[in-house]
């Protein structure tokens, strides 16, 4: 599994920005959420492919006991 990071970077002005890695979907918004608030005003959000992608969900399922009718 891909490890979940996000680059904060603030410039000398101080203004901040963020890149959100190894998450797909709309879980990245979840994970920035915090750090926006602390940050201030979001001027910008520019979208990664991944953005688009349906989550990965790593859960696995055992299935035991299937009846067949």
């Amino acid at each position: 599994m891909k490890e979940e990071r996000i680059k904060v970077v603030i410039d000398e002005e101080g203004n901040a920005s963020l890149d959100v890695s190894g998450v797909k979907g709309k879980t990245c918004l979840d994970l920035t959420k915090e750090l926006e608030e602390v940050l201030g005003l979001v001027k910008e959000r520019k979208e990664k492919k991944e953005m688009h992608e349906r989550p990965v969900n790593n859960i696995t399922t055992n299935v035991q006991n299937i009846r067949r009718g």
